[in-house]
């Protein structure tokens, strides 16, 4: 019987099915997570408009009609992601196998023997029990810190992008916060594999591009150092030149003070003299 055992699997399934005190509704069962479009009227339906009933009720597939592994309006089997087939398997894409952004979540129970195919994470089935509706942008919310969130889609206005910057480390207020900083969020994420939030966000108030940050960051700049040359006027790019070259922090301010091209110095020193 696959069960979510007391492990922290560090995924949002089992996050779903831990929090909401879930039991396997029979043996030889397996849990999965699909992503729904929900209309006004709270109807659950995929991108081929087919409608998932509400908690506590069978969906069943139609007759066989196409080979592809994605639902269709016929039938063809339904589509989920789940991490109990194959851990080391990106989730979301398979959550999302219809393209529907993972902002409404069916968390889903199927049994071993309705299972039509397997792909890494995305499972085809006859059949699916639905369990629960859960609001995906509140579980990653409340647990993407630190889950692996490669490929989520989230629709919901102003949080697609989130992602990323959720996988280097940043908690969800962080990088909403970059966002309505005005800081691209894929810039972010690169910055925050390098640098804490709050040195992001004052280098962003300084006037310094989360990216050009993040270079001078990976050259071996302090974040003190950074600031310090946005202060005496040094462009970014020079800057970043200069550090990967191997220049200290101050022969770059005194080649800038001496208004010597930095770009052109440091291509001098790397350049072979002729012959």
């Amino acid at each position: 019987m696959v069960v979510v055992d007391g492990e922290d699997h560090a995924n949002l399934l089992y996050a779903a099915v831990r929090d909401g005190g879930h039991t396997p509704p029979g043996e030889r069962t397996g849990w999965g997570l699909r992503a729904v479009r929900r209309d006004a009227a709270g109807a659950r339906s995929s991108r081929h408009d087919f409608a998932f009933p509400g908690p506590g009720h069978w969906a069943h597939a139609g007759p066989p009609g196409r080979p592809s592994a994605c639902q269709a309006p016929g039938g063809d089997g339904l589509c989920l992601g789940t991490t109990q087939a194959d851990p080391g398997a990106p989730l979301w894409p398979a959550v999302s196998c219809d393209g529907t952004p993972a902002d409404h979540l069916l968390l889903v129970a199927y049994r071993h023997e309705d299972v039509l195919d397997v792909a890494g994470a995305h499972l085809r089935v006859r059949r699916l029990l639905v369990v629960a509706d859960l609001d995906g942008v509140e579980l990653i919310r409340a647990h993407g810190t630190g889950a692996d969130l490669r490929g989520l889609r989230l629709g919901e206005p102003g949080r697609t992008g989130l992602g990323p910057a959720l996988m280097r480390g940043a908690t969800w207020d962080e990088a909403e916060a970059a966002r309505q900083a005005g800081i691209a969020l894929a810039h972010y994420a690169y910055a925050r594999c390098l640098a804490a939030h709050q040195e992001i966000l004052d280098a962003h108030a300084a006037g310094i591009v989360a990216w050009q940050y993040a270079d001078a960051r990976a050259a071996g700049a302090g974040h003190e150092q950074i600031l310090d040359a946005r202060a005496a006027g040094l462009p970014m790019r020079p800057y970043v030149a200069a550090r990967r070259h191997g220049l200290t922090h101050i022969q770059a301010l005194v080649l800038h003070a001496s208004r010597i091209d930095i770009i052109q110095y440091v291509t001098a020193l790397t350049t072979p003299a002729a012959t």
